[in-house]
């Protein structure tokens, strides 16, 4: 809660100033979801999510003084797109600054409009903060190990075709299960004839309100990873974040990729 203190020095001439209103407090807030950054493993991401200190910086920004609804007509639509998808709402049409303000994600909305110029979207910041909360609100499990257990054995799914991938340079194993809703990709990699897993994507189709697709990514360690490596000119790798990059590929809702 904030407090106006106003001191004034009176003289016998002096009139009385009328007491200023005081400012609403702010509503109660619900904690910020309490997990470390995404981590990148070995990957060093090429985009805005790399940038460190998106802490600090949303929490310099003053949220509430934006307008309680905020309009999202203005945005390219990838943008408004990007911000349903981390409201979870499909056919958003005004962000509701307090319904925002009790999720992380929510916050990290505000934060990109409350930090634009001249109340302009920071799509960098907004980029920053779905990948600073999204693994972390939307609740996946930190291990590929934790993931088998509690969401779908994938070891346990019929293998499907392996595709000669570019979009990896790799083969990349296909798996589905109509059952849990799920699409799995891993990228095989061969070395002295022995065939690994270096990553596995996989995409849940049925775990949201808002139709949309969740995208995880596990290095070859089994441990969840914000970042995935994409094959490019001359064999060299281009790495993104997840899951914008994901759905730069996929869009929110589509399981076919524009590249296998």
């Amino acid at each position: 809660m904030r407090f106006v203190v106003v001191t004034l020095m009176l003289t016998a001439c002096t009139p009385l100033a009328a007491p200023l209103a005081p400012r609403a407090p702010p509503i109660p807030l619900a904690p910020l979801a309490a997990c470390a950054p995404q981590s990148s493993g070995a990957l060093t991401i090429e985009g805005p999510e790399s940038a460190l200190g998106y802490d600090d910086e949303l929490a310099a920004l003053d949220l509430f003084s934006l307008p309680p609804s905020i309009s999202l007509a203005a945005l390219a639509d990838s943008d408004r797109e990007l911000v349903r998808y981390m409201l979870e709402e499909a056919a958003l049409d005004n962000v509701d600054r307090d319904r925002a303000l009790q999720t992380s994600l929510g916050r990290a909305v505000l934060a990109a409009f409350a930090g634009g110029a001249n109340g302009a979207l920071d799509v960098d910041l907004l980029r920053r903060g779905l990948h600073r909360f999204y693994a972390c609100q939307r609740g996946f499990p930190l291990t590929l190990a934790s993931f088998n257990e509690t969401i779908a054995d994938i070891g346990a799914m019929v293998v499907g075709e392996t595709v000669d991938s570019r979009v990896k340079g790799l083969p990349r194993r296909m798996r589905r299960s109509v059952v849990d809703g799920m699409f799995v990709a891993e990228t095989l990699v061969t070395t002295g004839g022995i065939q690994t897993v270096r990553e596995t994507e996989i995409l849940l189709t049925d775990r949201r309100t808002d139709g949309a697709i969740e995208f995880i990514e596990y290095d070859a360690a089994g441990a969840l990873r914000g970042a995935s490596s994409f094959a490019f000119e001359a064999g060299a790798q281009s790495v993104g974040a997840v899951p914008f990059a994901c759905i730069g590929c996929h869009g929110t809702r589509d399981v076919t990729p524009l590249v296998p």
